[in-house]
């Protein structure tokens, strides 16, 4: 193993994360992770069938908190599945170290953790929090032109780089400014996929998925403005 990350398995999960976390992570959120959701400090704030999201704050105030997505898999034909290829965690913790490596802004993945029994199939990804970072519809005073910018060179990157977001949209990408300049990071990258390379239909999907989610936070001249600086990175 890389000496960048540590491995060890507590109650049947067996993790993998990084060095550089071990004391946080290993002593205060890792071998109490099966006290979600009562753990101390941690608050659930997604919930679906297969997937809960929760925050967990460390007590220190200028401390960066975490993100820790649970997967649970019920049902028959996903378990069956689950035990030929790597888990829904497993692609996403892989796909964002992939994609900081290439320069995305994309949260720090920290551990992952994964657990395989006869009754249920259970994985965890933990991921840094973005400090001061909120979701893009609830940004408030962003000059809109700079918005745009930069979000077209973030689906430019992406095209690049071949990477299919088959979720790219606004309810995934989160804005922290810096002064006046707007800075946006993927979140939720469960359905990111590298390619060798992508088609016209591939980058026109992701274009269009973004463009269909700007109502109501955007507006028709937004769209119009993000259109106008993509194309002056790929004239289509």
């Amino acid at each position: 193993m890389d000496s960048q990350f540590y491995t060890f398995e507590h109650n049947g999960i067996k993790w993998t994360a990084l060095s550089k976390y071990s004391h946080l992570m290993e002593n205060r959120v890792l071998r109490r992770i099966e006290e979600l959701p009562s753990l101390e400090k941690c608050k659930l704030i997604k919930h679906n069938v297969y997937r809960n999201v929760y925050r967990y704050k460390p007590n220190h105030p200028s401390a960066a908190g975490v993100y820790i997505k649970r997967y649970r898999l019920r049902d028959w034909r996903e378990k069956f599945l689950a035990k030929f290829r790597q888990s829904q965690a497993h692609r996403e913790w892989k796909m964002m170290l992939l994609m900081r490596q290439r320069g995305f802004p994309v949260p720090e993945p920290i551990a992952l953790g994964e657990r395989w029994n006869k009754r249920m199939v259970e994985n965890y990804l933990v991921t840094l929090e973005i400090p001061f970072a909120v979701p893009l519809r609830e940004a408030e005073g962003v000059e809109s032109e700079k918005l745009m910018a930069a979000l077209a060179s973030l689906a430019n990157k992406l095209r690049k780089e071949n990477i299919f977001y088959k979720d790219f949209q606004l309810g995934n990408i989160l804005l922290k400014k810096r002064g006046s300049e707007p800075h946006v990071f993927l979140v939720d990258l469960h359905s990111a996929r590298l390619f060798t390379a992508l088609s016209k239909g591939q980058v026109s999907f992701m274009l269009a998925k973004l463009i269909d989610s700007f109502a109501p936070t955007l507006t028709p001249q937004d769209q119009d403005t993000f259109l106008t600086l993509y194309s002056e990175y790929d004239p289509f």
